[in-house]
């Protein structure tokens, strides 16, 4: 035990020994180094490149997407709730007596328009004869709804057609009785009463026939009345009878509303309804369905409510696919203030705070700021880059807020690699710059930070990517954005 005691001694002095001279030795070679400025320098210059080396290969710049600002029209646009309504809503009912044999549609039933052209005789232009000819022509077969039984009707047709072959018959007696009776007037052989009794008889024949070609002619209106067809493009919302049940004129078959349009009403308040006109483009929020869809307004309804002193206001929305749907709550902007030039940059470039609105532009470094870069690289050991694009924030004030549609008309296009971009952000607003800084560099087609400006900082060194979206040309400007001005 003593002998392992006395080994572990040992090994631990010589260890210790051994460190000692090491570091008394390697002390008294640095000593000397320190007053050598050649071999300071020579380790300052190896560390230095290191250092550079390692941040070379770390250095990134940040990518952001960048829009251009340009100047255009602006307008201040006011948001008002309304409703969608269908444009024509109709009850369909029966307009004959008869029982239900076939009915076609059910609730949700989409129905297409049954065009019939009327042609109209004047009875001071044509024969009367001509009166009792069907004047319905059908230019469209729409769709069937439902059949009324028709048998009953059949009947009195074939009944009347043969009624009046009967009177026809008994006519074409008289007729020739009149003949022989005006032979025989000649001579005196017949009174001038029974001359005129004959002729009344035939008088009342004609009208007998007249009234029963009315009455044939109505039981064929009556055949074509049984088959109810759709009077306009449509949706079936309610439906009444069902196979079996007995109907008279005026039963309620089934309920349509129309498709293909619909208007939205909007309520106005009178400061603004002077802004509206007949004709106008207005834009209609879909809130259930996240979109917006443009119309024009067709109705003005000068007639306020009394209790909010607003107008209703219908604007007509094209709905071919029939996605809109009658009771949906909207929400319009309708312009509150005329059009004036400002500098129009796109929502996403705006970060909205409390505190103010601030835009992220792109540009070069000034003179001045390309060396006051290149010193702090040199003294921080980083790669310095002449030429980077750096990100500075221009405070900024909202003067207008415009959608896209409110004053420029949207397009949508294809570009060659696929990628479908649209000729301007779905939202643009009006700025002014608030300091003297803001109106130096925020000016038309300055590049403005449109994704990645939440996380940047003053004089950032950035790396722009293409953005999917171009502003579109402002109608009445030069290409060098300058206003055009016509006379």
């Amino acid at each position: 035990m003593n002998k392992n005691l006395l080994i572990f001694t040992l090994c631990l002095t010589v260890l210790l020994v051994g460190g000692l001279s090491g570091f008394y030795g390697t002390s008294i070679f640095y000593k000397s180094k320190i007053a050598d400025e050649k071999f300071i320098t020579a380790q300052y210059e190896e560390f230095k490149k290191a250092a550079g080396i390692k941040a070379a290969a770390n250095v990134t710049a940040y990518k952001v997407r960048v829009s251009k600002a340009q100047t255009g029209d602006a307008q201040q646009f006011r948001t008002l709730i309304g409703r969608l309504e269908e444009i024509r809503r109709s009850t369909i009912s029966a307009e004959v007596s008869g029982k239900i044999v076939e009915i076609y549609v059910e609730k949700g039933s989409m129905v297409k328009e049954h065009q019939v052209k009327y042609e109209d005789s004047k009875p001071t232009e044509v024969s009367l004869d001509s009166l009792f000819e069907d004047n319905e022509t059908v230019v469209s077969e729409g769709t069937v709804i439902a059949r009324i039984d028709t048998v009953w009707n059949e009947l009195a047709v074939r009944q009347t057609i043969a009624n009046i072959a009967s009177l026809k018959a008994q006519h074409a007696f008289q007729e020739s009785e009149l003949k022989r009776a005006q032979r025989l007037s000649t001579s005196g052989a017949i009174s001038q009463s029974d001359m005129e009794s004959i002729l009344a008889q035939r008088d009342e024949l004609e009208a007998s026939i007249s009234a029963r070609k009315i009455l044939l002619l109505e039981y064929q209106k009556k055949l074509k009345r049984s088959t109810i067809y759709a009077p306009f493009n449509g949706q079936v919302i309610a439906r009444h009878v069902d196979v079996g049940t007995y109907v008279s004129p005026g039963t309620p078959v089934v309920d349509i509303i129309s498709t293909g349009k619909i208007d939205a009403r909007i309520y106005v308040p009178e400061t603004y309804i002077h802004y509206v006109e007949k004709g106008q483009k207005i834009g209609i929020q879909i809130d259930a369905m996240g979109k917006t869809v443009y119309g024009e307004v067709v109705q003005i309804v000068r007639n306020a409510e009394t209790a909010s002193r607003t107008f209703p206001v219908y604007v007509r929305l094209d709905d071919p696919n029939g996605e809109l749907m009658a009771g949906l709550s909207v929400t319009s902007r309708i312009p509150v203030t005329e059009k004036y030039q400002s500098l129009i940059v796109p929502g996403d470039s705006v970060i909205v705070k409390p505190d103010g609105n601030t835009v992220w532009i792109v540009r070069n470094r000034t003179p001045e700021e390309e060396a006051d870069a290149k010193k702090d690289a040199e003294e921080g050991f980083k790669k310095y880059t002449p030429g980077e694009l750096i990100a500075v924030p221009i405070p900024v004030r909202i003067t207008a807020e415009m959608y896209d549609g409110d004053i420029y008309e949207q397009k949508v296009e294809k570009a060659a690699d696929g990628q479908v971009r649209a000729e301007y952000v779905p939202k643009l607003l009006a700025v002014e710059p608030v300091n003297e800084d803001g109106r130096k560099y925020l000016v038309p087609d300055a590049q403005l930070v449109i994704e990645g400006g939440e996380r940047l900082s003053p004089k950032m060194v950035v790396q722009v990517q293409e953005s999917p979206y171009i502003l579109k040309p402002v109608p009445g400007q030069y290409s060098s954005g300058q206003q055009m001005v016509t006379e």
